[in-house]
């Protein structure tokens, strides 16, 4: 008896100080400070965060409140690796534009087109949309008059008496 109670004993302290061991071990691990976090690969494009998306990544604080956390291990998926490349592109379309004021010009013209070319094709789309609620609106309003000049026959034979559960125009037969 004295042996079961011992063992049972060593193993309620050992379980006990395992516990206490992984309980101070977990309180060691510093809780995420709140603030603003921005990306070190996609600093200039990448929105920020309101938290650090990778918790596994160390993440620097530059300012009060502001961090960057080092994300240029991560491997680029196909569409970010697409998506850096046509930024990169478009970076070098703008600074040769900027460069030179004749292209500058054009591509404001071209520009300039563009925006038109929207406007009308929105205003004639807007203009289709108007005339189909007009007809829309005229036959609607056809129908309505066209149902409410009509007279109603009541099951009696009496003009302009309504009918419950949609009777027709059934008349009475004569004696």
């Amino acid at each position: 008896m004295k042996t079961k109670t011992r063992t049972a004993t060593r193993i309620g302290t050992a379980v006990l100080a395992l516990a206490l061991v992984g309980v101070s071990h977990a309180q060691l691990k510093e809780p995420p400070k709140p603030g603003t976090y921005y990306s070190a690969k996609d600093f200039e494009w990448s929105p920020p965060w309101p938290f650090n998306p990778h918790p596994e990544l160390e993440a620097v604080e530059i300012t009060p409140g502001i961090f960057v956390f080092d994300d240029t291990a991560i491997p680029d998926t196909p569409e970010q690796a697409e998506a850096r490349k046509r930024h990169e592109e478009a970076a070098a379309l703008a600074k040769a534009i900027a460069a030179d004021p004749v292209l500058a010009a054009a591509a404001r013209q071209q520009a300039e087109e563009a925006v038109r070319k929207r406007e009308a094709n929105w205003q004639a789309r807007l203009e289709a949309a108007r005339s189909r609620a007009a007809i829309s609106a005229l036959l609607g309003f056809a129908r309505r008059r066209r149902d409410t000049t009509s007279p109603r026959r009541s099951p009696s034979g009496v003009a302009g008496v309504g009918t419950q559960g949609g009777g027709g125009t059934r008349r009475r037969a004569a004696h």
